[in-house]
């Protein structure tokens, strides 16, 4: 969940490891990004040249799109306090998140599909109901 805090507690996190972050891109929209300052999951390879970031800016390396990335720190919103130490436990998140989206969708289609006939036996609508709604009107039948 994404927290208010300081750009200096934002910037300790990334040398921590991988942040999930919110800032607002120069268009006005709001960008979130997985980013580190953690060597170590930084892959890039310097060409010789070191710049100096420009004032007021943040720069990150931004694990998904493999490079890196700057935004004005008067645009940061906040960041997830869960820094992932690792590129392998930001993919098991990613797979995690995969999962419950997949058992949502299976609960969804079953809401839509096969109960409408089984509720209709006991006088239960369910068109255009949300899952917890149908839920609460079937605790009135079955005891949990």
């Amino acid at each position: 969940m994404i927290k208010s805090i300081t750009i200096k507690e934002f910037k300790e996190l990334l040398k921590k490891g991988i942040v999930t972050f919110q800032y607002y891109k120069k268009d006005g929209s709001v960008r979130t990004a997985k980013g580190t300052l953690k060597s170590s999951l930084i892959s890039y390879k310097s060409a010789g040249s070191s710049r100096i970031p420009p004032f007021g800016y943040v720069i990150y390396w931004d694990v998904e799109k493999g490079g890196f990335r700057k935004f004005i720190e008067d645009n940061f919103i906040g960041a997830d306090l869960d820094v992932k130490t690792s590129v392998s436990e930001l993919d098991d998140t990613k797979e995690f998140e995969s999962e419950v989206e997949s058992v949502y969708h299976d609960l969804n289609d079953i809401l839509y599909k096969t109960l409408p006939s089984w509720s209709s036996r006991y006088g239960i609508d369910i068109d255009g109901t949300h899952l917890d709604e149908f839920l609460y009107q079937l605790k009135k039948y079955i005891s949990f």
